[in-house]
């Protein structure tokens, strides 16, 4: 297979003329797409099939409450290996303290899963988590976050969150 965008056939035309004549008008000839054109087109579409491809992105402003489990808006997932981040940042600051814990939860052979991140603690501006976590998830599935928020005064501290999932590779099954 060539390289993505290496083989170009720049010095070939992209049209050729087809010897017969064209059924609207017989003295033109039949155009058609090179041979080699084509198979460039099809290479592309194949390489950026393989390329991982971003299924949602959900940001959530100047939350001041726990957001309960709540799946992302994928639509049909399908099986194979995921990327899921989130970025939290404190916006407003509580008086005294203040928490903030991301957790994602998937399904995989069956078995439902959880993965809960270390809590933002600082209570100030500059509070922040983030992560990258890959998971395996069965077809069908939703992959879902939620957070856990604790503040003194409470509701007092805000933050945002940006979660994202990227589909890396889907499972082929084999004929």
């Amino acid at each position: 297979m060539p390289d993505y965008l290496g083989d170009t056939p720049t010095k070939e035309p992209l049209v050729r003329w087809h010897p017969s004549t064209h059924p609207l008008n017989p003295k033109l000839p039949l155009p058609f797409i090179n041979p080699r054109w084509q198979r460039h087109f099809s290479d592309q579409v194949t390489e950026i099939q393989k390329k991982p491809t971003r299924q949602a992105s959900v940001l959530r402003s100047a939350q001041g409450a726990a957001i309960a489990t709540t799946a992302l808006p994928i639509g049909s997932v399908r099986i194979g290996l995921w990327h899921v981040s989130y970025y939290v940042q404190i916006v407003t600051v509580a008086g005294v303290s203040s928490s903030v814990t991301v957790t994602f939860a998937w399904t995989y052979k069956g078995a439902a899963i959880t993965n809960t991140f270390t809590a933002v603690t600082g209570n100030t501006l500059t509070s922040w988590g983030s992560a990258v976590l890959p998971i395996r998830v069965d077809a069908d599935t939703p992959i879902s976050y939620s957070t856990a928020y604790a503040s003194n005064p409470a509701g007092a501290m805000r933050y945002d969150l940006q979660v994202v999932a990227v589909e890396v590779a889907p499972d082929v099954v084999a004929a």
